[in-house]
């Protein structure tokens, strides 16, 4: 019944709402067709992670086509990510509480999954799952299950578990020093990465460390919802502090895992250029503070939250409910109309996207080209074939989606000129709140980036 509720919002549009989703099932429609022997300009090269997710996807799309295979796909994800969660807080409070699971719930349709960051969601859940039963056999099998997802949440594991291993050698009363000590290698850990790969701080991680940036999506109104949740998590604090002294909540794990956390989305650089990858690993503090909020939970599971809390909860994530339900109507009937426009192509066009819907903190319009394109067109401007981060790759001089990343990046975020190879070429134009259209566009013709005020442009290597 639980994970009924959970599901909701994975079918009440159209469309799940996730912006990388759209990018993940034209990519898998393009793999299909690559494998397949129908596509060539493109080619699939074998990674060893990041691509369990796509895998997933391309292959529920050869027996379920596109709609329903991404309807299974993200439930799984979703499923494996909250009960993974739920798991770990119980494992960490020794004790099955079952208030946690509203916060659980509304942090399961967070950032993360808005972004469609839908490998490294995989792979936080079942690294959750796995920590949970750390003392099982097969808790290497599951680390390895999700390196295939992504390996960044494995990293982490493998560094809580010795965390875990090294506490339980030490005193209770001497845990402090390895606090220490776990601070003092993050700080060194920095650095080396700073020394050994190019990376970047960025100014607003240091604001992600709580955890509640994950409620803060799409309006304004969702900074009422992001106050709300932390007022909440101190008064829970506060429960939990009137039954246990701070030393000893200072001594305890959930609580050093949540320091530790916060250090990490402060001190590790927001962007890393990995070897082998022509793009930015990005948004890692934003990555990072979905497990922030996870950990928080595991942290309050032992508070004993007065009833008037648990309501405020359950309200709190009624509330996120029908904001959510009313923006992703919003996105479904852009989609609805970017479907309209595209059919009016030629087969096989070249589209770039001109999609826009600033109100948030990213645009989560832009990417409803590429989904809208599958079976119909190309998405000419979509970055995962050039970014090196996945398994399908672009050949250069093909036809079908450009193969120079900071390319496909100036499509996103800056404006670019038209070159002559690149013609014939549409420009899918609109928002939420204007009508969409599309325009050939001409040989050295500049385009504006999608919102008249473009994102943050990410830095380049």
């Amino acid at each position: 019944m639980v994970s009924a509720v959970i599901l909701i919002p994975c079918f009440w549009q159209p469309q799940i709402a996730s912006a990388d989703l759209a990018s993940h099932a034209y990519n898998a429609w393009l793999t299909s067709l690559v494998e397949q022997g129908q596509l060539t300009g493109l080619h699939i090269e074998p990674q060893i992670t990041n691509f369990a997710f796509d895998w997933l996807l391309v292959r529920l799309m050869e027996i379920w086509g596109t709609a329903l295979a991404q309807r299974i796909a993200v439930s799984i994800c979703v499923l494996v990510f909250f009960w993974g969660a739920l798991s770990f807080v119980r494992s960490q409070s020794k004790q099955p509480s079952w208030h946690p699971v509203p916060i659980l719930l509304a942090l399961s349709y967070g950032l993360v999954f808005h972004l469609g960051l839908f490998n490294f969601y995989l792979s936080l859940g079942i690294c959750l799952f796995a920590l949970s039963r750390r003392h099982s056999w097969f808790l290497v099998p599951l680390l390895g299950l999700a390196f295939l997802a992504h390996a960044l949440p494995v990293l982490w594991s493998v560094a809580a578990i010795l965390y875990m291993l090294a506490a339980d050698k030490f005193p209770i009363r001497q845990r402090l020093w390895l606090l220490t000590i776990a601070f003092v290698a993050l700080v060194l850990l920095r650095f080396v990465i700073q020394l050994a790969l190019p990376s970047r701080l960025l100014p607003n991680q240091f604001i992600l460390w709580t955890g509640a940036d994950q409620f803060l999506l799409f309006r304004t109104e969702y900074n009422w919802l992001v106050a709300a949740w932390l007022l909440l998590w101190i008064a829970m604090g506060r429960s939990y502090l009137g039954r246990y002294s701070f030393p000893r909540v200072l001594r305890s794990i959930p609580f050093q895992f949540v320091l530790l956390n916060a250090a990490l989305i402060v001190l590790i650089p927001a962007q890393i250029l990995p070897p082998g990858y022509t793009s930015w690993l990005r948004l890692i503090p934003e990555r990072m503070s979905l497990l922030q909020g996870v950990l928080v939970c595991a942290w309050l599971a032992k508070s004993s939250p007065v009833k008037s809390m648990v309501f405020a909860s359950v309200a709190l994530v009624l509330a996120q409910a029908v904001m959510l339900y009313s923006d992703h109507g919003k996105l479904a009937k852009l989609e609805a109309s970017a479907n309209q426009a595209l059919s009016a192509l030629p087969e096989h066009a070249r589209v770039l996207s001109s999609l826009c819907w600033s109100e948030g903190r990213f645009n989560a319009a832009y990417h409803i080209t590429d989904r809208a394109c599958i079976r119909r067109c190309f998405s000419y401007g979509n970055y995962e074939p050039s970014s090196a981060q996945f398994r399908l790759r672009a050949d250069p001089g093909n036809s079908i989606v450009i193969a120079d990343n900071q390319r496909a990046s100036d499509f996103e975020y800056a404006e670019v000129q038209i070159r002559e190879e690149e013609i014939p070429i549409y420009l899918l134009m609109g928002s939420p709140e204007s009508a969409v259209s599309t325009r050939l566009l001409k040989a050295d013709e500049s385009i504006p980036p999608p919102c008249s005020q473009p994102i943050a442009k990410p830095s380049k290597p």
